[in-house]
Protein backbone atom coordinates (compact mmCIF):
# COMPACT_ATOMS: atom_id res chain seq x y z
CA UNK A 1 0.00 0.00 0.00
CA UNK A 2 1.35 3.42 -0.90
CA UNK A 3 1.32 5.67 1.87
CA UNK A 4 0.58 9.66 1.30
CA UNK A 5 3.42 12.29 2.00
CA UNK A 6 1.20 14.85 3.88
CA UNK A 7 4.15 17.51 3.60
CA UNK A 8 4.15 17.60 -0.12
CA UNK A 9 0.16 17.21 -0.53
CA UNK A 10 -0.22 20.34 1.76
CA UNK A 11 3.01 22.33 0.18
CA UNK A 12 1.35 21.43 -3.46
CA UNK A 13 -1.97 22.81 -2.31
CA UNK A 14 -0.50 25.82 -0.87
CA UNK A 15 1.73 26.04 -4.03
CA UNK A 16 -1.43 25.22 -5.91
CA UNK A 17 -3.14 28.39 -4.21
CA UNK A 18 -0.11 31.02 -4.46
CA UNK A 19 -0.09 30.91 -8.35
CA UNK A 20 -3.56 31.00 -8.44
CA UNK A 21 -3.07 34.51 -6.11
CA UNK A 22 -0.11 35.01 -7.88
CA UNK A 23 -2.48 35.15 -11.39
CA UNK A 24 -4.90 37.19 -10.10
CA UNK A 25 -2.44 39.85 -8.52
CA UNK A 26 -2.35 41.22 -12.51
CA UNK A 27 -1.78 43.59 -14.77
CA UNK A 28 -4.01 43.46 -18.16
CA UNK A 29 -2.05 43.57 -21.21
CA UNK A 30 -4.00 46.43 -23.57
CA UNK A 31 -4.93 44.66 -27.09
CA UNK A 32 -4.56 41.60 -26.23
CA UNK A 33 -6.46 38.94 -23.67
CA UNK A 34 -3.40 38.26 -21.94
CA UNK A 35 -1.79 39.56 -18.20
CA UNK A 36 1.36 40.08 -16.84
CA UNK A 37 1.23 38.38 -13.02
CA UNK A 38 3.80 36.69 -10.62
CA UNK A 39 1.96 33.18 -11.35
CA UNK A 40 4.61 31.81 -12.94
CA UNK A 41 7.14 33.19 -11.09
CA UNK A 42 5.73 30.66 -8.03
CA UNK A 43 5.53 27.66 -10.85
CA UNK A 44 9.13 27.74 -10.90
CA UNK A 45 9.14 27.81 -7.47
CA UNK A 46 6.91 24.66 -6.69
CA UNK A 47 8.37 22.71 -9.18
CA UNK A 48 12.00 22.92 -7.91
CA UNK A 49 10.86 22.30 -4.39
CA UNK A 50 8.09 20.13 -5.14
CA UNK A 51 9.67 17.69 -8.11
CA UNK A 52 7.70 17.91 -11.48
CA UNK A 53 4.52 16.44 -10.69
CA UNK A 54 3.63 18.53 -7.86
CA UNK A 55 5.14 21.52 -10.45
CA UNK A 56 2.90 20.89 -13.01
CA UNK A 57 -0.18 20.23 -10.56
CA UNK A 58 0.33 23.59 -9.26
CA UNK A 59 1.11 25.58 -12.48
CA UNK A 60 -2.30 23.65 -14.31
CA UNK A 61 -5.03 24.15 -11.56
CA UNK A 62 -3.66 27.13 -10.41
CA UNK A 63 -3.12 29.44 -13.61
CA UNK A 64 -6.26 27.42 -14.40
CA UNK A 65 -8.52 28.71 -11.57
CA UNK A 66 -6.88 32.13 -12.63
CA UNK A 67 -7.93 32.17 -15.95
CA UNK A 68 -11.53 31.11 -15.33
CA UNK A 69 -11.72 34.05 -12.23
CA UNK A 70 -9.98 36.28 -14.77
CA UNK A 71 -13.02 35.74 -17.19
CA UNK A 72 -10.98 33.99 -19.82
CA UNK A 73 -12.10 30.61 -20.35
CA UNK A 74 -11.35 30.47 -23.82
CA UNK A 75 -7.68 29.92 -22.50
CA UNK A 76 -7.90 27.54 -20.09
CA UNK A 77 -7.44 24.77 -21.94
CA UNK A 78 -3.90 25.93 -23.37
CA UNK A 79 -2.78 27.30 -20.00
CA UNK A 80 -3.99 23.93 -17.95
CA UNK A 81 -1.66 22.42 -20.59
CA UNK A 82 0.87 24.82 -20.89
CA UNK A 83 1.64 25.61 -17.11
CA UNK A 84 1.53 22.19 -16.22
CA UNK A 85 4.37 21.22 -18.95
CA UNK A 86 5.91 24.00 -17.45
CA UNK A 87 6.07 22.88 -14.01
CA UNK A 88 7.31 19.96 -15.51
CA UNK A 89 9.79 20.62 -17.34
CA UNK A 90 11.18 22.83 -14.73
CA UNK A 91 11.25 19.85 -12.13
CA UNK A 92 12.59 17.52 -14.16
CA UNK A 93 15.18 19.52 -15.51
CA UNK A 94 16.18 20.99 -12.02
CA UNK A 95 16.28 18.02 -9.85
CA UNK A 96 20.00 18.55 -8.83
CA UNK A 97 18.55 22.14 -7.53
CA UNK A 98 22.17 24.39 -8.71
CA UNK A 99 21.10 27.36 -9.85
CA UNK A 100 22.59 26.81 -13.37
CA UNK A 101 19.96 23.79 -14.12
CA UNK A 102 16.94 26.27 -12.47
CA UNK A 103 17.75 29.07 -14.34
CA UNK A 104 18.18 27.31 -17.64
CA UNK A 105 15.05 25.03 -16.79
CA UNK A 106 13.11 27.90 -16.03
CA UNK A 107 14.28 29.43 -19.38
CA UNK A 108 13.34 26.79 -21.12
CA UNK A 109 10.11 26.63 -19.94
CA UNK A 110 9.35 30.20 -20.35
CA UNK A 111 10.04 29.62 -23.87
CA UNK A 112 8.02 26.49 -24.52
CA UNK A 113 5.40 28.66 -23.17
CA UNK A 114 5.57 31.90 -25.31
CA UNK A 115 5.92 29.78 -28.43
CA UNK A 116 2.68 27.65 -26.95
CA UNK A 117 0.38 30.64 -26.43
CA UNK A 118 1.85 31.96 -29.76
CA UNK A 119 0.12 28.70 -31.11
CA UNK A 120 -2.66 28.71 -29.40
CA UNK A 121 -3.45 32.36 -30.05
CA UNK A 122 -2.64 32.43 -33.83
CA UNK A 123 -4.64 28.84 -34.27
CA UNK A 124 -7.16 28.03 -32.19
CA UNK A 125 -8.16 31.56 -30.53
CA UNK A 126 -9.81 32.32 -34.47
CA UNK A 127 -11.86 29.24 -34.52
CA UNK A 128 -13.08 29.32 -30.76
CA UNK A 129 -14.10 32.64 -30.34
CA UNK A 130 -13.44 34.34 -33.61
CA UNK A 131 -10.71 36.44 -32.57
CA UNK A 132 -6.61 36.15 -32.93
CA UNK A 133 -5.09 35.69 -35.97
CA UNK A 134 -1.34 36.78 -36.78
CA UNK A 135 -1.54 40.51 -35.78
CA UNK A 136 -3.03 39.65 -32.63
CA UNK A 137 -0.86 36.41 -31.79
CA UNK A 138 2.44 38.25 -32.39
CA UNK A 139 1.38 41.85 -30.58
CA UNK A 140 1.16 40.15 -27.93
CA UNK A 141 5.27 38.51 -27.62
CA UNK A 142 6.73 41.52 -26.58
CA UNK A 143 4.34 41.21 -23.20
CA UNK A 144 4.69 38.02 -22.62
CA UNK A 145 8.48 37.92 -23.23
CA UNK A 146 8.84 40.66 -20.72
CA UNK A 147 6.61 39.01 -17.97
CA UNK A 148 8.71 35.27 -18.37
CA UNK A 149 11.96 37.49 -18.07
CA UNK A 150 10.54 39.31 -14.65
CA UNK A 151 9.46 35.43 -13.95
CA UNK A 152 12.57 33.83 -14.14
CA UNK A 153 14.57 36.75 -12.42
CA UNK A 154 11.52 36.67 -9.31
CA UNK A 155 12.17 32.66 -9.26
CA UNK A 156 15.74 32.41 -9.23
CA UNK A 157 15.82 35.74 -6.21
CA UNK A 158 13.85 33.79 -4.28
CA UNK A 159 15.52 30.45 -4.62
CA UNK A 160 18.34 31.55 -3.82
CA UNK A 161 17.04 33.12 -0.54
CA UNK A 162 15.24 29.78 0.52
CA UNK A 163 18.17 27.79 -0.33
CA UNK A 164 20.05 30.23 1.41
CA UNK A 165 18.06 29.86 4.45
CA UNK A 166 17.23 26.15 4.80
Amino acid sequence: MRTVNTKKLTLTAMFTALVYIGTMLAIPIPKTSGILNLGDSIIIISSVILGPFSGAFAGAIGASLGDLTWGAVHYIPATFIIKGAMGFIIGYLARSKSMKSIRRSAILAEIVMVISYFLYELIFLKLLIGDGGFGYAIFGIPFYVTQRMDAVVVSLWSIKYIQKHE
